[in-house]
């Protein structure tokens, strides 16, 4: 004889377990999206509140320096005027640098014996002409001439015999000596430009 064995109620109560289990899981879920969402949206929130503190303190920052800006701007227009006048001293410099060169250094370089009569200087070339009692001083001073950097194509073209007391073709006197008259031409050479620069 079968006993009857009822398993529905077993299998509703099981199915009953899984349905609260679900809603249990459903729930748990959005509660757990829901603080997230919170969190992300506060985290957000924070950061966008802290960008906008700090854009407001840049705004006043800039707000605060537009004077100096302005000035900034003036100061730099100031400087290339200054370093349009500098460029133009250093190239009037550049310009008289031989000849002011030439007017410090000659009296070092001229024998004592020797004297100028008349210096001529255009485009650089120089003509000096002068005169001397003593002959042999003017090929020591071609040769200190020459060893100068700011001169080239230092020449002798002339030396002249001159009697002051004596008329033409009288002997000197035991105590006169005759005068020699020289004519020296040179080309003053001009340094580069950052050389006057410094």
């Amino acid at each position: 004889m079968l006993i009857p064995v009822n398993l529905l109620p077993w299998r509703e109560a099981l199915r009953v377990a899984h349905a609260r289990r679900f809603w249990y899981c459903l729930a748990a879920t959005v509660v757990l999206a829901v603080l997230i969402m919170g969190s992300l949206r506060l985290y957000h929130g924070e950061r966008a509140a802290r960008q906008k503190s700090s854009n407001d303190r840049i705004q006043q920052q800039i707000l605060a320096l537009a004077p100096d800006l302005a000035k900034l701007a003036d100061y730099q227009r100031q400087h290339q005027l200054y370093q349009s006048r500098l460029a133009a001293v250093s190239r009037w410099h550049h310009a008289r640098f031989p000849l002011i060169h030439l007017l410090n250094n000659l009296p070092d370089l001229l024998p004592l014996s020797a004297g100028l009569e008349k210096l001529t200087l255009k485009d650089n070339n120089l003509v000096l002409a002068g005169q001397t009692r003593q002959l042999t001083a003017l090929p020591d001073f071609l040769a200190r001439i020459e060893h100068q950097d700011w001169v080239s194509n230092s020449q002798l073209h002339s030396v002249q015999r001159h009697q002051h007391s004596a008329g033409p073709g009288e002997p000197l006197s035991a105590g006169e000596a005759a005068v020699q008259r020289f004519s020296v031409t040179m080309r003053l050479v001009s340094p580069p430009l950052e050389d006057v620069h410094d």
